[in-house]
């Protein structure tokens, strides 16, 4: 999911540093380890700049929420990441454990949310109003005393930028922040980012920020609420082309109408010259047709759309081959939900070796509401098991329409 608005007005760096601190949620393909990952910050960056300076030729504005960004590589890009409820309020701050029937597997589970999604009501309104937890891992952060300028560069360049331009801390540490939004359905909007942000480090490394003067673990994101109100009209993206809000709301409701759907965008895309441009430079692949549609699910789901498009969406992902159900899961916020996991397509680059880590993708769904609570991405051992805190997790926490900045569903 791209990210513009706020964050291309308030950062003194170039905007394509956004995604230096994070592994691109569900956009970006996987990297192991600490080691893969130093390598990949500066793939990541120059992989933006080429998105931003297209994003310019072709829209004067496009606003996103940020996924832990999230925001789409030019690859595998998605709708900004909204989201809706059945009572249009989102879903509570702690559940119970859940109590639901057990299902055989995914596809099972995935086919019985759509059966849930598709009994909601329909609702609309002026403003999306969307309030989202993001919390990131984070293995080093920009040196507010080096400045760089993100290019495309050879192995040897990209080590050098790394080594002057990034502290490495000591041991991974993570940066939470909450986010609220409202997205006017013909134009207008209101973000405020940088709400209740808590840093986690090391004493060490907490030491060693505060003598550098506490600077933002990630560029796009303050330490402190930041609020920026816009007039102009947003589009939002499928893929790596635009949308509004009321083509949103016209998406097929029917699974094989929508399939066909996302598949044109997935050829146009495929052929598209820029991302041609961007996977050559950086040795990579382009995505599945399974990895894109995991993306978009990820972020329709949350999404301003209607009850059968959502429906039409669990039944599309029930199709994929790769999803798997994870059973019982709790995210962030600590609510409880049922777990479906996908393991995306590696870049060349990244070919996996023995002995080194996957990336899980998981998504966190409440069985009794078809609601989808958060998404997360995870290293996997060499076994395959679940390792450490999740690379990155964004939990939604409210959401729903509205007819005016500054009030909530």
């Amino acid at each position: 999911m791209t990210t513009r608005g706020d964050e291309m007005k308030h950062k003194s760096d170039p905007e394509a540093v956004l995604r230096a601190l994070k592994p691109a949620p569900l956009d970006r393909l996987a990297e192991g380890g600490y080691s893969r990952r130093r390598d990949s910050d500066v793939a990541r960056i120059t992989a933006t700049a080429m998105r931003t300076s297209r994003a310019r030729r072709r829209s004067p504005v496009a606003l996103g929420l940020v996924a832990g960004a999230t925001a789409a590589f030019v690859a595998a890009g998605a709708v900004v990441a909204l989201r809706t409820t059945n009572d249009e309020r989102g879903p509570e701050t702690s559940r119970p454990a859940v109590a639901a029937p057990p299902a055989a597997d995914a596809r099972s589970f995935l086919l019985a949310s759509a059966r849930t999604a598709e009994r909601a009501a329909a609702k609309t309104g002026e403003f999306w109003y969307q309030r989202e937890r993001t919390t990131d891992r984070i293995t080093m952060y920009p040196n507010p005393k080096a400045s760089f300028r993100p290019r495309f560069m050879n192995k040897a360049d990209k080590k050098i930028a790394i080594e002057k331009n990034f502290i490495h801390l000591s041991s991974p540490g993570s940066f939470a922040s909450t986010r609220e939004s409202w997205i006017g359905r013909r134009r207008g909007a209101r973000t405020i980012i940088g709400i209740d942000a808590k840093v986690n480090l090391s004493p060490t490394d907490d030491v060693a920020w505060k003598k550098l003067g506490s600077p933002r673990l990630n560029p796009g994101i303050p330490l402190k609420p930041l609020v920026t109100d816009y007039s102009e009209r947003f589009r939002l993206q499928i893929g790596n082309r635009q949308v509004s809000m009321g083509e949103l709301a016209e998406l097929p409701t029917d699974v094989d109408r929508l399939e066909a759907d996302l598949r044109r965008r997935y050829r146009a895309d495929r052929a598209d010259p820029y991302e041609k441009a961007a996977l050559k430079k950086l040795h990579e692949q382009p995505p599945t047709f399974g990895d894109v549609v995991w993306a978009t699910a990820r972020d329709l789901l949350a999404g301003p759309i209607t009850p059968g498009t959502r429906a039409a969406l669990y039944r599309l992902l029930a199709k994929q081959p790769g999803v798997e159900l994870a059973g019982e899961a709790i995210d962030s916020l600590g609510r409880h939900g049922i777990a479906v996991t996908t393991i995306p397509r590696e870049p060349n680059k990244y070919r996996r070796k023995p002995g080194m880590p996957q990336i899980q993708r998981r998504l966190i769904i409440d069985p009794r509401t078809a609601q989808l609570l958060s998404y997360e991405d995870r290293d996997l051992d060499a076994n395959g098991k679940v390792t450490g805190q999740p690379i990155t997790s964004v939990a939604y926490q409210a959401m729903g329409w509205t007819d005016k900045t500054g009030t909530r569903p």
